[in-house]
């Protein structure tokens, strides 16, 4: 989890400070109950070793979602201002 470090300077001091934590809170939301769901399927097959690498993706998928979802929030508000 040491890669994760940048991720939560970008989470709490950027997206959380400019007011759109609403867009974290949904994304974890949505991120969190597909792994719970592919975390129950592959623990049959894989054991703990699948758990990890799935919640690995997800959380990857996740963050790169979150991350292009606010920068065209971001991009959408310079827009406006043209």
């Amino acid at each position: 989890m040491p890669k994760m470090i940048p991720g939560a300077a970008i989470n709490s001091g950027l997206i959380t400070s400019t007011g759109h934590a609403g867009i974290m809170a949904v994304q974890n939301l949505i991120s969190g109950v597909i792994n719970v769901v592919l975390n129950m399927i592959v623990v049959k097959e894989y054991g703990y070793m699948g758990v990890v690498w799935v919640t690995f993706f997800i959380q990857l998928i996740s963050l790169v979602i979150l991350y292009l979802t606010y920068y065209s929030k971001l991009k959408s508000y310079s827009d406006e201002t043209k």
